[in-house]
């Protein structure tokens, strides 16, 4: 009789540390929708920081829009690229050198992109603006070349 009492109150005991872990996970599992959420965070910096005009604010955004599209489709090329390179590893009919090439030019794009979408955002900026926008780039370009450097050590 004691023994079942343990074992009933050892089973009511999993069950409610089984959905304390359910819930943990559950409520701390990563927003889909987390990108976007920093998209417009970076965008409100951008405004904030630079003071856009309202007709600023809002050729900006345009601007933001196009370049996301464009560099989601060469995303999912490069993507696609890659998964065919990792397949040619086992398949030799499969050509890897052109399929580097591929990608070696879907990242030169990519960059020509960027590129063009800063261009762009700095020709709506007036003289002032310009100013705070080479700011904030020369911060962003330190920033992420210490992250790569870090990670390399």
């Amino acid at each position: 009789m004691k023994s079942n009492k343990i074992l009933a109150l050892s089973v009511i005991a999993l069950i409610i540390v089984n959905l304390i872990l359910i819930s943990i996970i559950w409520f701390k599992r990563p927003d889909r929708r987390g990108k976007n959420r920093s998209h417009r965070l970076e965008q409100r910096f951008m405004i904030r920081e630079i003071d856009f005009d309202s007709v600023q604010t809002g050729e900006y955004r345009k601007l933001v829009r196009s370049f996301r599209t464009e560099q989601r489709k060469i995303f999912e090329e490069i993507f696609q690229c890659r998964k065919l390179l990792h397949e040619s590893i086992s398949d030799p009919t499969i050509h890897s050198d052109s399929l580097i090439n591929k990608i070696a030019d879907l990242e030169k794009t990519k960059e020509i992109a960027l590129y063009q979408h800063l261009t762009s955002v700095y020709q709506l900026c007036d003289e002032g603006q310009k100013k705070k926008f080479d700011q904030i780039i020369d911060r962003t370009l330190r920033f992420r070349g210490k992250q790569r450097r870090e990670r390399f050590r």
